[in-house]
């Protein structure tokens, strides 16, 4: 009868409900560890070459951040404030 065709369905559905809370879940977790970014990172290349170029580009910017002088470093004849490259 009809139970025959709905509860298969309802035990598949609820078996994929379960499995993507899972993948959710796991995903969460790996965003707050900072793990899994390599996984992420080779199929980014793969499907969005444009976005993971933009990725590469602004880590080596960050790595590329000016320092900040210490006060009395001894570099006086800076009026301004600013800081000089």
């Amino acid at each position: 009868g009809v139970m025959d065709v709905v509860l298969p369905f309802l035990v598949v559905a609820v078996g994929y409900a379960v499995v993507m809370w899972g993948l959710m879940r796991l995903a969460a977790r790996a965003r707050r560890r900072g793990v899994g970014t390599a996984i992420v990172g080779a199929v980014d290349e793969l499907f969005h070459p444009a976005n993971h170029q933009t990725h590469l580009e602004s880590l080596v910017e960050d790595e590329r951040k000016a320092p900040i002088p210490s006060p009395g470093d001894g570099n006086d004849d800076d009026i301004d404030g600013g800081i000089r490259l």
